[in-house]
């Protein structure tokens, strides 16, 4: 009989301790995961609240002040893309928000007024493709055909703002105005006319894949609806 209790003993014990490994088993397999989805995600992936993302842009956009008559204003989601070579892939999804005037007053006095408000709003000139002094002052001068990039530090990273402008079809066009009047949704200036203003791009979404196969990006959210 005794031995009967202590075989009843044992086997419960077994049982207990098969059961013990099994949940020191499945709670190191979800650590593990855990870890990996962190190393493999998180450290790719850009993810912030898309809302504030865009309530950003539309902060920078309301605060301008363009003199002119309104020629476009708009803030589009662009949904998502992706572009790959060999091991490196990148994939994003963010907004353009659009805010351009028509003049016919003065082109440096209107983009000189426009440059000092975005200053003003905290963001900062980003010296776009290594631009000198000299040449960010012949675009405010109105006398080069590049455009001023912006940022601001205290705002999203994935956020930019771009200074440009449109004065006719042969010289100094800012090539995302020339798209817009190329889709119709900009009319061209008329003569003696100029096109100005800036746009805003804020990515709330992306992820880079550089150096392996093992790590993978998760799948973006879905695009909008056209």
């Amino acid at each position: 009989m005794a031995n009967k209790k202590t075989s009843k003993k044992d086997t419960e014990k077994a049982s207990r301790k098969k059961l013990l490994i099994v949940v020191i088993v499945v709670v190191a397999a979800l650590a593990v995961l855990g870890a990996g989805w962190w190393l493999i995600f998180k450290h790719n992936a850009y993810t912030p609240d898309k809302n504030e993302v865009k309530q950003d842009m539309e902060s920078l956009l309301n605060t301008v002040q363009l003199k002119g008559d309104q020629a476009y204003t708009d803030i589009v989601d662009q949904g998502c893309d992706s572009n790959a070579v060999g091991l490196a892939t990148s994939t994003g999804c963010g907004f353009m928000g659009y805010k351009y005037v028509k003049s016919h007053s003065s082109l440096a006095e209107d983009l000189k007024s426009e440059d000092a408000q975005i200053l003003k709003a905290g963001w900062e000139r980003t010296l776009y493709n290594n631009q000198t002094d000299a040449a960010v002052a012949q675009v405010l001068d109105g006398e080069s055909s590049q455009i001023l990039s912006y940022i601001n530090p205290q705002g999203f990273s994935g956020t930019r703002a771009f200074l440009g402008y449109y004065k006719d079809q042969q010289n100094n066009n800012d090539p995302e105005i020339v798209k817009l009047i190329a889709e119709g949704k900009l009319a061209p200036p008329k003569n003696g006319e100029y096109i100005y203003g800036l746009r805003v791009g804020a990515s709330y979404w992306s992820c880079n894949r550089n150096d392996s196969f093992f790590k993978v990006c998760p799948l973006p959210p879905s695009s909008p609806k056209p």
